[in-house]
């Protein structure tokens, strides 16, 4: 998948989301246009990721956001504390 340049400002390398993106856990649309879409998933060492993607004119994605998962994405459990 293409990767801005915005995609790194957080430090998260190529491998780092190529990983997280192939073995995803989470995936949502974003509801802004153009289409983008909310990853979550995990780098090569485990830690959890967040990751937007685009709708390019080609009808592929590319990534424009990558970093450490906020916890306001994390997913939830009904009965699970934080």
């Amino acid at each position: 998948m293409r990767m801005a340049r915005s995609a790194f400002k957080h430090g998260c390398t190529g491998t780092d989301i190529d990983v997280a993106l192939k073995y995803y856990v989470t995936r949502q649309a974003l509801g802004e246009g153009p289409e983008r879409w909310l990853y979550t998933g995990f780098d090569t060492a485990g830690r959890p990721l967040e990751i937007v993607t685009i709708l390019g004119d080609d009808g592929k994605e590319a990534v424009i956001h990558a970093m450490a998962l906020r916890t306001s994405y994390r997913p939830t459990r009904k009965g699970h504390r934080s």
